[in-house]
């Protein structure tokens, strides 16, 4: 009798015991597969970023290099028609000294 109940009952426990174990783990793996599944997607976003950060960087380096090339270009053009109005104010100077010394009729 009471030794028979007794088993009984021990193993009605154990089962219940072996459900909860059983349900805490299904609840675990679920938990596991949501956290890899938001991890890859981060890691995924991550290496979008970075690599819109590096296409970024590239086309920083090629306007940059644009710009100087353009400043460049207005530079040497600016030398050249500073030159051009020097050479110009020259000839005035020129003709200038030259009709005060009466060398022009």
């Amino acid at each position: 009798g009471e030794l028979r109940s007794w088993m009984l009952r021990a193993e009605r426990e154990m089962d219940a015991t072996k459900e909860r174990v059983d349900m805490e783990r299904k609840r675990a793996q679920a938990q596991a597969a949501t956290v890899k599944a938001m991890a890859d997607n981060f890691a995924a976003r991550g290496e979008r970023c970075q690599q819109l950060a590096e296409e970024a960087n590239i086309e920083a380096k090629e306007a940059a290099t644009q710009a100087i090339e353009a400043h460049e270009q207005w530079r040497t053009e600016e030398l050249a028609w500073v030159a051009d109005q020097t050479d110009g104010l020259h000839g005035l100077q020129e003709l200038a000294s030259k009709l005060r010394q009466g060398l022009v009729p």
